[in-house]
């Protein structure tokens, strides 16, 4: 009787050392899973703020292209035109119709509608 007492308690301290070990390793993998679903999403955020950061300055750069364009400098003209080409590459609808909007105006030269009408579609050199 006392044997069979004796082995009731160590089978019982086994089944709970076991189950606090499978307890453990459970809760170790669960809080492994939620860090690396933390830094999956931190990185999506990243990458959300970045791409929000390039859009504002691309923003802020074609406006300031775009305010360039109203100076009487056919140079200065030039090369406001001659960077907006280049963009066009890569925002075309973005960057035309401000060349469109340029091309609007009466007081510029033959030669820089030309460069211009280039321009609004990506062929600048």
């Amino acid at each position: 009787m006392a044997n069979v007492l004796l082995f009731s308690i160590l089978a019982a301290l086994a089944g709970l050392g076991g189950g606090a070990v499978l307890s453990g390793f459970l809760f170790k993998n669960k809080q492994n899973k939620q860090i690396g679903e933390t830094k999956e999403k931190i990185k999506s955020m990243l990458r959300e703020a970045e791409l929000t950061a390039e859009t504002i300055k691309k923003d802020r750069m074609l406006e300031a292209k775009e305010k360039f364009l109203k100076l009487k400098a056919e140079s200065c003209l030039e090369s406001v035109l001659h960077g907006l080409g280049h963009w066009y590459l890569r925002i075309p609808e973005r960057t035309e119709p401000i060349v469109r909007r340029f091309l609007q105006r009466t007081d510029i030269s033959p030669e820089l509608r030309k460069y211009a009408e280039r321009a609004a579609v990506g062929r600048v050199q």
